[in-house]
């Protein structure tokens, strides 16, 4: 781990201004970011161990603990609410065969919440390993079971899980092309 670890802070030219995508390469690695990969980042950055923490805490994308191969992240916004998330939600563990927040036994597929996905607008929505997921439905979350307990690589479902629509109409000031 401490190679993977130097190779990236190298990578990186050992800038703790690029945690973030430190961390995001660290927990592609390995599914969560372990203590050894903290304490080493800390040291080649220069940083606080505590520091690196806080900003795993903060974000919810980010985890302290092993994830499944396949980590499904469903959004928990009053929009999915009101979309039947919380019945999809409980379709989907009862599908996988876990609750929410654990891990598979076979460490395969992990489920959780998470405040928002940024694709309230079509949802239900959630992220498999970081992937939009839109229109969550049974159906689709039958197909999704199935790709995962088939071991089907997410680059190798079907794209349409991962389609989304433009649907902004009308653009102004804020969202104005550059």
């Amino acid at each position: 781990m401490k190679e993977f670890v130097q190779n990236l802070v190298e990578k990186y030219d050992f800038q703790s201004v690029r945690l973030l995508p430190l961390l995001r390469d660290i927990q592609t690695q390995y599914h969560f970011i372990p203590q050894d990969a903290i304490e080493h980042l800390a040291d080649l950055l220069h940083i606080e161990r505590t520091q690196i923490i806080s900003v795993i805490e903060f974000y919810s994308f980010f985890h302290l603990q092993a994830r499944g191969q396949y980590d499904i992240l469903i959004s928990d916004s009053i929009t999915d609410h009101m979309l039947g998330k919380p019945a999809l939600m409980a379709y989907f563990c009862e599908k996988l065969g876990i609750e929410i927040g654990e891990v598979r036994a076979d460490g395969l597929v992990s489920i959780d919440n998470t405040s928002c996905s940024g694709m309230c607008d079509q949802g239900p929505a959630g992220l498999v390993n970081g992937y939009v997921l839109t229109n969550l439905n049974r159906p689709r979350i039958d197909a999704i079971v199935e790709l995962v307990n088939q071991q089907v690589p997410v680059n190798e479902w079907p794209a349409v899980f991962f389609s989304t629509t433009d649907n902004i109409y009308k653009r102004n000031i804020l969202l104005e092309s550059t």
